[in-house]
């Protein structure tokens, strides 16, 4: 007795939507690590402007504070990172003017 041809391709199918929820499950576990790269007292150049430190959010001056002074922070979501993340799989920069320093991040 022969298998039916339906089965095949039932599990054919089968196997391409697991390789599929993996694909969405391993994009879905992507982490930020948000780190201090450099500080100075003239404007970088960079491709966004500066943030300035007194119009964050608490908890994004949370995170500011604590990177400066050499926390590096490894998040799963991009919320507390000044002016949120903007999806990549590069490395971001994002400036933040504090007093008369800006500081550069990474994530």
């Amino acid at each position: 007795m022969s298998k039916p041809v339906w089965i095949n391709y039932g599990l054919f199918f089968l196997g391409v939507f697991m390789i599929a929820g993996a694909v969405v499950a391993g994009v879905g576990a992507l982490n930020y690590e948000f780190a201090l790269a450099s500080s100075t007292e003239n404007p970088p150049a960079t491709t966004h402007p500066p943030y300035e430190y007194g119009n964050l959010p608490a908890s994004e001056q949370r995170i500011v504070d604590g990177a400066i002074d050499g926390t590096r922070y490894t998040l799963d979501g991009s919320s507390p990172i000044p002016g949120g993340a903007r999806p990549s799989f590069s490395e971001q920069e994002v400036v933040v003017r504090k007093g008369d320093a800006y500081y550069v991040f990474t994530y």
